[in-house]
C-alpha cells in the first residue's frame, strides 16, 4: 500500500510539474516575440523615375513602426506600403528601425522583393510584404 502511494504521489506530481511549466513557457514566449511592422514613407512614385529606389528603402528613416494590426495599404497594389516582420528573428537595431546591414538576409529579402508588387501580402525568409496604390 505504501508503494502504491508514493506512485500516486509521484504521478501527481509529474503532472503538476509538466502542466505548470508548460503555462511558463508558454507566457514567457507571447511576451518575449513580438511581430513588428514598418510602414514605408519615404518618396513614392510609380511615373518614371520610378521611386522607391533600393537606396530609399535601406534609408532607415522613410520606415515607421505602427502596430501590426492597424496597416492600411489601400489597392490597387503598385509600389511598397509596409513590412512586417517577428523581431526575434530580425532584432531592431538600437534606434528601434528596421536591421538593414549591407549583404544581410533581411536586406537582401527586403530588396529582392520591395517591387514585385504581385507579392502583396506573401512572406520571403520571415519578412511580410504588403503594397498599396501609387501616390497621384
Amino acid at each position: 500500500m505504501k508503494r502504491l502511494k508514493i506512485f500516486v504521489a509521484a504521478i501527481l506530481l509529474t503532472i503538476f510539474l509538466t502542466s505548470s511549466l508548460a503555462f511558463i513557457n508558454r507566457s514567457y514566449h507571447d511576451k518575449a516575440f513580438v511581430t513588428k511592422c514598418f510602414i514605408y514613407v519615404g518618396p513614392t512614385s510609380c511615373i518614371p523615375p520610378i521611386r522607391p529606389t533600393s537606396s530609399d528603402m535601406q534609408n532607415k528613416n522613410n520606415w515607421v513602426e505602427v502596430i501590426a494590426g492597424t496597416v492600411n495599404c489601400p489597392p490597387p497594389r503598385q509600389t511598397i506600403c509596409a513590412i512586417c516582420f517577428d523581431d526575434a528573428t530580425y532584432p531592431l537595431d538600437p534606434n528601434g528601425k528596421p536591421p538593414f546591414v549591407a549583404g544581410s538576409t533581411f536586406t537582401n529579402t527586403v530588396l529582392a522583393h520591395y517591387n514585385s508588387p504581385a507579392d502583396h501580402d506573401l512572406t520571403f525568409n520571415g519578412i511580410r510584404f504588403l503594397y498599396r496604390a501609387c501616390p497621384q
